[in-house]
């Protein structure tokens, strides 16, 4: 499909049919966009579930943490405990997180990036932003900020059919994510 033929429907013989092909447009997109290699792709040898548990520690940290709890990490990202162990000792025995003995508990565990993480995730971030940098690109700030806004307003819409206070920006970080 051509760029310049996007839209072109908009506003053309309006049926009673339009909301029903319209939902389906819809879900046919979003099946689309899961299907993006991006997705799925590595980076630096570190699969995607790898890659958000580095960044999660990363914006943990940045609000003043020193480090998180395998229980947190496991809720944020919506994994298994069993799951995200076995995540986290792959990312120690790579040197990119470590577990240290939080100071005012000594009973408790958090796990915190290493220098090398850091560097790690900062690396990843300017090649994720790159990426993204070019979609602004290519569709232009005025319609990447609408794009943002729409998603935001689905995900608000989809969380409150489902009973969920999550915001859009919850398991993501912040607004800059």
């Amino acid at each position: 499909m051509n760029r310049d033929n996007i839209g072109d429907n908009e506003g053309a013989g309006r049926t009673n049919q339009e909301p029903v092909m319209t939902a389906q447009q819809l879900m046919q997109t979003f099946m689309q966009l899961r299907k993006l290699e991006w997705r799925h792709q590595s980076m630096e040898g570190y699969k995607k579930r790898d890659i958000m548990v580095l960044f999660s520690l990363k914006r943990f940290r940045a609000v003043g943490e020193s480090g998180m709890k395998v229980s947190d990490i496991s809720s944020r990202l919506q994994v298994t405990m069993p799951t995200i162990t076995e995540q986290i000792k792959s990312l120690i025995s790579d040197g990119v997180v470590e577990r240290t003995v939080d100071v005012s508990d000594r009973r408790v565990v958090r796990i915190t990036l290493t220098e090398k993480g850091e560097k790690l995730v900062s690396e990843l971030e300017a090649k994720i932003l790159e990426k993204w940098s070019g979609l602004i690109g290519y569709l232009g700030t005025e319609e990447s900020w609408h794009l943002v806004e729409l998603l935001k307003k689905m995900i608000y819409y989809f969380n409150e059919l489902e009973g969920s206070n999550e915001s859009p920006t919850d398991r993501c970080g912040d607004d800059k994510a």
